[in-house]
This record gives C-alpha cells, structure tokens and sequence, in this order.
C-alpha cells in the first residue's frame, strides 16, 4: 500500500470522535470557568437559590421513604454547597442529622452501606449544630439525645435537657416539652430514681396525653397496681393521638412499646372486672 492510499475507515471515525470529544471537552472547561467567574459575582440571593434547590431535592426525596438517595442529597448539600442564609443551614443539618438517626434505628430494613456507629458519629455534630446553634432548631433536640443515648453519654445529655425544656417553654411547644421530660424520665431510670421517673413521666403525661409519655404513663400505672387510673391514661393517651415515639424519631417501634402498651390495658381492664 503505497503513502497516497486512503486511511481504514475506522481509523477515520476514531479520529473525528476524538476531534469531537476534544471541541466538547475545551467548551466544558470554559463554560466552567466562566460559570465560577459568574458566580462569584453574583449578588448573595443568586448563591442562595442553589443551596434552596438542593435543600427542596432532598426532602422532595424523603417524602417518598427513599433510603439512600436523601442522605446523599443532604451529604451534598451540607458539605459542598456555599451557604448565604445560615438558617437554611440550621434546618438542613436538623434534618440531615434526623435522617441518619432514622436510618441507625431503622434496623430491621437491613441496608446499611457503612458500620452502624457512623451514622451516629455524623449525626450527633450536625444536630448539636442545629440546636444549639443561633435558631436553636427544637426539631433537633430529640434526635440529638437519642443519638446520645443509643451511645450511652448519659453524662453528655445531663446538661442538655433542661435547655430542651426551657426553649419549649420559650417557644410554648408542648409536645417538644412533654419529650424533654420523657427524657428526663429516661435518664432518671438510668440512675436508678424510680420515684423521679414517675414523677416526670406524670408530668410529662398530663401535658400532653397523646404523647409517647402517656403510653409510658399508663403502663407505669397499670405496673404499680393502679388500673383505673391507667385504663383513664391510655384513654386519654389513645383519644389525644396515641404517639409511640413522636415525629419521625425512630419510624419503628423499637422497643415493642405497642405490644406492651396493649397488654398492659388489657390487664387494667381485667382488673377492674
């Protein structure tokens, strides 16, 4: 084959698709750059509506129960993204940090992509972030002292909830103070203080009947051979929502909190035949 003969057709067409991909590849690279060069001089509101659409995706998501894909959102969102409004960064790690501790609780589901304790590890400083931060996110408190909990930092939750408390208070939220004193409760078990638990379980119950309080109430009642008063607090704690855990903290019943609940008013209601 002498110099002059034409070259292989195929070798022509890796050519020209290189020829392409080099032309595609200089435009990106430009459109690149000029994209930075114009986003840094954009005013601070055209910088917000990126971390918006990104917060907007990520709980569009969520409302369908997907599993993976929120995470990743709100991973992208929290860690890359420029934040102009520091409430949007506020809410976002509020509801990043619930997602993962939705997922660590979620374990009958059985998909975890990474070690369990992770999910803790990355929640438990985006939610402190949230609650403690300026706009003091009351949403974050319950997820927070869960997370806290589930890792045994007894000593590490003391503190926080009484300032749970008093921010409810502040914000007249009596289903978040009917949970910091849940919590409480929970902690005063923890030290072996039956007479503090009950005491908080009560007050916490009378506050708000439908919380998971007053299910742990009338069980409490019903435990201490009082089933007239137990049968009346899980009526009252039915007819006011019948909450198990509260918000979305963990979606499971992870402790069979529904099957004890029911046995115990079936007892109280035997007892009092």
């Amino acid at each position: 084959m002498d110099a002059m003969s034409p070259q292989p057709k195929h070798i022509v067409n890796i050519s020209l698709l290189l020829a392409i991909f080099l032309v595609f590849l200089g435009f990106l690279v430009i459109k690149l750059s000029w994209e930075k060069e114009n986003m840094d001089s954009q005013p601070p509101l055209m910088q917000g509506v990126g971390e918006l659409s990104l917060q907007q995706t990520a709980i569009d998501v969520r409302a369908f129960h997907e599993k993976y894909q929120p995470i990743h959102e709100f991973m992208f969102a929290i860690k890359d993204i420029r934040f102009e409004g520091p409430q949007n960064k506020a809410d976002m790690e509020e509801q990043y940090g619930t997602l993962l501790i939705e997922r660590y609780f979620d374990k009958e589901e059985k998909f975890y992509t990474r070690p369990e304790a992770e999910y803790l590890n990355e929640a438990i400083p985006h939610l402190q972030s949230a609650a403690q931060g300026p706009y003091h996110r009351i949403g974050a408190y319950r997820p927070w002292v869960l997370a806290l909990e589930a890792q045994e930092q007894w000593d590490a939750i003391e503190p926080i909830l009484p300032e749970w408390r008093t921010l409810a208070q502040e914000q007249d939220d009596t289903l978040e103070e009917a949970y910091a004193l849940e919590a409480m409760a929970r902690q005063a078990i923890h030290n072996g203080d039956t007479a503090a638990y009950a005491t908080l379980l009560e007050e916490a119950a009378t506050l708000a009947p439908g919380s998971p309080a007053g299910a742990l109430w009338g069980r409490h009642l019903e435990s201490t051979n009082r089933p007239a008063e137990a049968i009346a607090a899980l009526d009252a704690w039915l007819w006011n929502g019948g909450r198990l855990y509260g918000g979305t903290v963990p979606q499971l019943d992870r402790e069979g909190r529904l099957p004890a609940t029911l046995a115990a008013w079936n007892r109280a209601l035997k007892a009092v035949e």
